[in-house]
Order: structure tokens, then C-alpha cells, then sequence
């Protein structure tokens, strides 16, 4: 019979000696990531260039080490997140920098230094834009008012992702090609209506927004942090079918705001007054 010789027991000294420098590495760790800065479409920098090389190292990313967060960048960092069972938003939060560290960090941004690095994510979590507003009688001039609560994903169109959203996965609203989520699409079919039976018309410039149309409005417009038009590619609310864009007289925008919540719809953004999400009622 082989003897199995029984490995010695670790000493209490040398125990207490691994997990402080188990503890030490994970602390160090942790400090590097307390270090970064989140990033999401628009970056420039030492960081973008820092994660471009990792994604580039990873077999992901295939364009320029040049600094620059574009599409080619988010798409990268969404394929690394999804291969790392990480939460897909495209975004590089404390969760992805920590990914590349070997350590687990929950999403979100408590952990990184400072201000997002030159770019325009107001709001890191797509899942939600809190800042609704819409009009009450204490308005001032009509003027929209905060209004608590977020637009929220709709359950049955999450598994998409924001902007890929397949065309017989929407719902036509009665105006032109434009689509939405189901209950989004029927409520604005019934508030058209009566505004029209009011005599007023409310006409439609934008709805589902794709993540290329996304890309091709922040190209052109620029982003709306930096003083231009447009959400972070895969953040837009038009990217899951429950935003319109409302081509709005001023009998139109008044009557909107006295009536829009009745139909589940509020006026989010305060710089775009024809900007409107569903809310549900």
C-alpha cells in the first residue's frame, strides 16, 4: 500500500501572513480601479488608449490605439463584457475596469475618481433617466416641472439591446414608418386622437431610434453633455421604443403638457421641449 504523506498544517503565523497579502493584493487592486475614470462614447485619453490596448490584447477591438472611444471601442467593450459575464451597457464602469484586475465589482461608478473622463454619460445606468418634467398649474409660464420617477426597459424588449431592436418587435403608432414598444405605440394612438377631436395636431419627427442612427446623431450633433443633441450611443430612450420626438405648435406643446401624463407620457428633457417618453399610466 502507498503511503500518502499528510501535508503539515499551516502555522497560525503563516496563516495570518497569506491573507494579509492575499488582503494587501486585493486592496492594491481595488486602489487601481478607486484610480479610473468611467468612459463611454466620446472619451479621449490615457484610459480609452489604456483599454483599447486590453480589448486589442483580448482579440476584440481591431481599429487604431489612438485614445478615441467610438463605436468601434463600444462595440469591443460590449463583446468583453459579455464574454466575462458582466453587465452589457457598453459603458466601462468600476465593474469592467475591475474585470481586467481580476477582481468582482458590483456596476456603477462609487469606486472611480471624480467626473466621467470627457464624455457625455450623465447617467451611467441605461436602465433608467430620471429628470421627468412635465407642467403644473404652479408652472411658471407654462414651464415643465420635475416630476419624480424613470423611464423604464420594457421587460419584453431587454433581451434586444438598446437600438437593436428588431422592426416586427415594435409597433406601428398610425403616423408615417414610425414604431415603439406596444403600450407606448397604443397610448400615443388614443392621446393623438383626442387631441385631434380638441382640434389640435400633434405631429411625429423621430420614435425607435437604432444604435446606428444613434451613432450618426452624436457624429452630427454632437453629445448632449458637451453642449449638443444627442445621448451616448445605447443609452437613447429611442433605442428601446419609448421615446418620440413631437413636432409641437404652441397650442400643441401646451396642450401636451396639460394632458401627456393622462396617457403615460412626460417631458424628460429639460432643453428639448418636443422630447417625450412613455412612462406607462
Amino acid at each position: 500500500m502507498t503511503r500518502i504523506a499528510s501535508r503539515p498544517a499551516l502555522q497560525p503565523s503563516r496563516l495570518r501572513s497569506a491573507t494579509s497579502t492575499a488582503a494587501a493584493s486585493t486592496s492594491s487592486s481595488t486602489s487601481s480601479v478607486s484610480q479610473k475614470h468611467l468612459l463611454a462614447f466620446g472619451s479621449r485619453g490615457k484610459e480609452v488608449l489604456e483599454m483599447q490596448r486590453l480589448l486589442k490584447k483580448e482579440g476584440l477591438y481591431k481599429g487604431a490605439l489612438d485614445g478615441k472611444f467610438d463605436r468601434d471601442v463600444h462595440q469591443a467593450v460590449t463583446a468583453y463584457q459579455k464574454k466575462n459575464g458582466l453587465e452589457v451597457d457598453g459603458v466601462v464602469g468600476q465593474q469592467t475596469w475591475g474585470a481586467t484586475l481580476g477582481l468582482s465589482l458590483p456596476p456603477g461608478r462609487s469606486m472611480l475618481a471624480g467626473e466621467p473622463r470627457s464624455n457625455a454619460l450623465t447617467n451611467r445606468h441605461v436602465d433608467s433617466f430620471e429628470g421627468p418634467a412635465r407642467t403644473t398649474p404652479s408652472s411658471p409660464r407654462g414651464r415643465a416641472t420635475p416630476l419624480r420617477g424613470s423611464t423604464a426597459v420594457p421587460e419584453s424588449l431587454r433581451a434586444y439591446g438598446n437600438g437593436r431592436i428588431p422592426r416586427g418587435a415594435l409597433t406601428p403608432i398610425g403616423v408615417g414608418s414610425h414604431r415603439l414598444y406596444a403600450p407606448a405605440a397604443q397610448a400615443f394612438q388614443r392621446m393623438a386622437a383626442d387631441a385631434k377631436a380638441q382640434g389640435v395636431r400633434i405631429g411625429v419627427t423621430d420614435s425607435y431610434r437604432s444604435y446606428d442612427a444613434q451613432v450618426s446623431l452624436a457624429n452630427r450633433k454632437g453629445l448632449y453633455s458637451q453642449g449638443g443633441w444627442a445621448a451616448t450611443p445605447g443609452t437613447s430612450k429611442h433605442g428601446w421604443g419609448v421615446a418620440l420626438d413631437l413636432d409641437l405648435n404652441r397650442q400643441a406643446q401646451a396642450w401636451m403638457r396639460a394632458n401627456g401624463a393622462r396617457y403615460g407620457f412626460a417631458e424628460t428633457v429639460p432643453r428639448e421641449p418636443w422630447h417625450w417618453e412613455f412612462r406607462g399610466q
